[in-house]
C-alpha cells in the first residue's frame, strides 16, 4: 500500500521500480493519492485559482489523475485492476460518499489496485523515451 505519499516524490521512477522488484508476478498495490481532476479543483481552474491538491507553497510537487496514474503504472509493468473515489468537496460524509461512489474520477482522493504483470521500465527505456531523471545515473 501506498497510500498519499506519490504526490510528495519527485522521484518517482525509482518508487516503481522498487515496487516492481519487491512484489513477485501477480502481486498488488494499492496506490492513493489526491485527484487534480475531483470536481473542485475543476472549480477553482475554471475560477482562475490554484487546485487545492498541487499548490505552490505545500508539500505536493506532483498532480495525479486516474488516467495519467493508470498510464504511468501500465507502462512500469502494472495493469490496472480496480478504482475507487473518496470524498467529495463540499458535502457532508452521508452525500460525499455517494456522490464518489457515482463519480469516483471527480472524488478529491483516488485509490486505485493494481497488479504486477511484468517488469519495470529500465533507464535506458526512460532515455530512449527522453526521460530526464536522477535515478540510477
Amino acid at each position: 500500500i501506498i497510500n498519499q505519499v506519490l504526490e510528495h516524490i519527485k522521484e518517482i521512477f525509482f518508487i516503481t521500480t522498487q515496487m516492481n522488484r519487491v512484489l513477485k508476478n501477480n502481486g498488488l498495490v494499492i496506490v492513493g493519492t489526491p485527484n487534480l481532476a475531483a470536481a473542485h479543483n475543476r472549480i477553482l481552474l475554471l475560477l482562475g485559482r490554484q487546485p487545492a491538491c498541487i499548490k505552490t507553497f505545500s508539500a505536493h510537487i506532483r498532480g495525479f489523475t486516474k488516467k495519467d496514474l493508470t498510464y504511468f503504472f501500465n507502462k512500469n509493468g502494472f495493469s490496472l485492476i480496480d478504482f475507487a473515489g473518496s470524498n467529495f468537496y463540499p458535502f457532508p460524509k452521508s452525500i460525499a460518499k455517494l456522490l464518489s461512489k457515482i463519480f469516483p474520477t471527480l472524488s478529491v482522493c483516488i485509490f486505485v489496485l493494481f497488479r504486477k504483470t511484468n517488469q519495470a521500465m529500465s533507464i535506458d527505456d526512460l532515455k530512449a523515451q527522453e526521460f530526464e531523471t536522477n535515478y540510477k545515473i
